[in-house]
């Protein structure tokens, strides 16, 4: 995360020099403090680290490989204060067909979450000039990258799906399907297999 925050000196990070001005001091792999006396915590999945602190906002990232009792402790950290609302914001790709992320998509309603979904193709750069017919995407693409306007490469696409299982490719680049690695039946479906 706080290489995320910072882009490791590389100027891809969040904050950058147009933000300078809002720190308080350095940048800490810890703790960041802002001249508005907000901070920037970055916490480990651990128990003892999702206890303690009670900011107003949570962002958890790939919560399917979280321990469930760690993310379940984790959604109490944070505390409406100071007029601004509590708020969690869950990031995963569902990368187990009975992970914890299936069971936060399945109870989102519930929950009151709204669940946002996207796939390589949502954020894929304009497809110009190459001929649909023999383009290795074309089985999942279907033309949308005519018509995209994002930044990840083809290229780098096309090599992505050449190195991995279609089912791999399925739930890491699609977010289709969870993976089935690991399932007795793999290819039951309950809209197929169930009357």
């Amino acid at each position: 995360m706080y290489h995320h925050l910072t882009g490791g000196g590389d100027g891809w990070g969040l904050v950058t020099e147009d933000f300078q001005y809002l720190l308080q001091g350095e940048m800490l792999s810890a703790q960041t403090a802002l001249v508005n006396k907000s901070h920037i915590n970055i916490l480990t999945a651990s128990s003892k680290s999702v206890r303690g602190p009670h900011p107003q906002k949570l962002k958890l990232d790939e919560v399917d490989e979280m321990d469930p009792e760690i993310y379940e402790a984790a959604l109490l950290i944070p505390k409406s204060a100071r007029g601004i609302k509590a708020s969690v914001q869950i990031y995963s790709t569902m990368h187990r067909a009975y992970g914890l992320m299936n069971k936060v998509i399945t109870d989102a309603v519930e929950s009151g979450y709204k669940v946002y979904k996207w796939c390589v193709f949502d954020v894929m750069e304009k497809c110009v000039g190459r001929d649909c017919v023999t383009c290795e995407l074309w089985e999942d693409c279907q033309g949308k990258a005519q018509h995209a306007d994002g930044f990840y490469s083809i290229e780098d696409a096309i090599s992505e799906k050449r190195k991995v299982s279609r089912d791999t490719w399925l739930c890491e680049m699609l977010c289709y399907q969870p993976s089935t690695e690991g399932l007795i039946y793999k290819e039951f479906d309950l809209s197929v297999h169930v009357v």
